[in-house]
């Protein structure tokens, strides 16, 4: 017996079938997942080389890359709109052009409040961020900016006021009422009143004050460029913890695209495999939409091998691959949280392979052969062995003591939300004496650390044909490091044996 719920059943072949049953309440449905031993799948500790050599030609010259793209880039905005002379399209290709777009500030109370001043600018006039540094942290200067957003239809015959203060919770109830009021959230570009009832066709915006969350100040790793075809183009590189792929939420320029759009003058790149915020390691970009066609359509085809390395809570039993292939649900959209749901469930599947294990975690190889969001994470929840500091699959908070192994119904809670939103700060109303003057927004002072970032999961490699990019260990995953854990999950592993 490895925990309650799991049974081993050994078969007179090399491959074993763990069984597990699920509770009665859960309709007992069975889920397989298959141990294969095979001697010829050996594994580095150092660094796992999981596929075989690509013949491709690469080009890691940064200058050079920045050359290609961005004069492709040049031409390709000069035909859509060639009077607007003084866009980033004229940029030469070289590194010191595409740098100089960014402005940054040592001082960003001076900047601050040179941007403040505009409250009523539009936000097409917004476009260039400025940047500060300050304790390995980057951080966006404050500045105005206004949302847009079409009435959606879940909205309809309900007030402006329990929209705003339903739905986008990151600020106090009372802010979204004082900002209708003052004509900061509006209807059709007039002023309505907090009880106004939204209809179909109306236009919302809101002009706010907006304080991006701070990121580590780390360099986006370019790997390299590289043509697998005569009309297609790859650009890997390394993603940093910490911030996300696309503007979303709080995040705008604080984010992987905008960052090579400011760095490096890339205006045309399409994400192929999208990392959670949290999540580093390796990312494929298209350079072109029949690029990004072609790698869109090999990705939901499993023509593109993904190998991904965590770090897990506990001593991962298994020495051989484990395939798990629980369905997985998103149970709250909003959050983006994912759920093992045998009945409505969407097929899933994973394949993990231990690489070592310490006191109390281990580190393991993952390879998911399907693309839901945050697959891999919600496996290793399900098998018992979350990713150590991962905020929603790993908190006794949230999941209780089982933190959500073998399928613990899910309530959806505050500590939920909070978790959700680690690192983003915080709004407190009416705080102006210790808060921002024009909207009492308060830093998280206590955001300062790599792990307070990210989580122990990583891409490590991605392969297509012709193709590789691959990135080193991050430190976390060598078999000498020694994490610290918090005395609740080691409680945990304590009342497990």
């Amino acid at each position: 017996m490895i925990s309650k719920d799991l049974n081993i059943q050994p078969n007179s072949s090399s491959e074993i079938d763990l069984k597990i049953s699920l509770s009665k309440e859960e309709k007992k449905r069975e889920h397989s997942i298959e141990i294969n031993n095979q001697e010829n799948s050996s594994v580095e500790n150092k660094k796992p080389r999981i596929f075989e050599e690509k013949e491709a030609t690469i080009i890691t010259d940064l200058e050079k890359i920045i050359e290609i793209l961005n004069n492709d880039s040049e031409v390709s905005n000069h035909n859509k709109n060639n009077k607007n002379k003084n866009t980033k399209s004229e940029n030469k290709g070289n590194l010191k052009t595409s740098t100089l777009q960014v402005q940054i500030s040592s001082k960003p109370k001076g900047k601050e409040q040179e941007l403040s001043e505009s409250s009523k600018v539009p936000e097409s006039e917004m476009k260039v961020p400025i940047y500060s540094f300050e304790n390995g942290l980057r951080k966006v200067i404050p500045y105005w900016f206004t949302f847009r957003a079409h009435a959606k239809q879940r909205w309809f015959g309900k007030s402006i006021y329990n929209v705003f203060s339903t739905e986008f919770r990151d600020k106090d109830p009372e802010y979204y009422k004082e900002a209708i009021i003052n004509g900061k959230i509006m209807v059709n570009e007039k002023m309505v009143d907090p009880e106004y009832k939204i209809k179909n066709g109306d236009l919302i915006t809101h002009i706010s004050h907006r304080h991006e969350p701070s990121v580590h100040d780390k360099k986006i790793n370019i790997l390299g460029l590289v043509s697998p075809t005569k009309n297609t183009s790859i650009l890997g590189l390394v993603k940093p913890t910490g911030f996300p792929v696309h503007p979303s939420g709080r995040y705008h320029y604080n984010t992987l695209l905008e960052m090579l759009h400011n760095e490096y003058g890339f205006t045309k790149l399409f994400p192929t495999n999208r990392l959670d915020r949290l999540v580093s390691g390796v990312m494929v970009m298209a350079t072109n939409k029949k690029t990004a066609q072609v790698l869109t359509e090999q990705m939901s085809e499993n023509k593109i091998s993904k190998v991904y390395v965590c770090r897990v809570l506990g001593d991962f039993p298994y020495s051989e691959k484990v395939v798990c292939e629980a369905p997985v649900r998103t149970i709250a959209h909003k959050l983006g949280l994912n759920y093992v749901d045998f009945e409505n469930g969407r097929s899933c599947l994973t394949e993990f392979t231990k690489l070592s294990s310490g006191k109390h975690t281990s580190v393991l190889l993952c390879k998911p052969k399907t693309g839901r969001t945050h697959q891999i994470r919600v496996h290793l929840q399900y098998l018992g062995y979350p990713i150590v500091n991962d905020p929603l699959y790993c908190n006794p908070s949230i999941w209780g003591s089982s933190l959500g192994a073998n399928g613990k119904p899910f309530t959806e809670n505050d500590n939920l939300f909070n978790q959700s939103k680690i690192g983003e700060g915080k709004e407190i109303i009416f705080e102006k004496k210790s808060g921002c003057e024009h909207c009492s927004y308060i830093e998280d002072q206590d955001y300062k650390y790599e792990n307070e970032q990210g989580i122990w999961l990583h891409a490590l490699s991605y392969s297509g044909k012709n193709w590789h990019f691959e990135s080193e260990l991050p430190e976390w995953a060598e078999e000498t490091f020694q994490p610290c854990l918090p005395k609740s999950l080691i409680d945990i592993l304590q009342a497990r044996k």
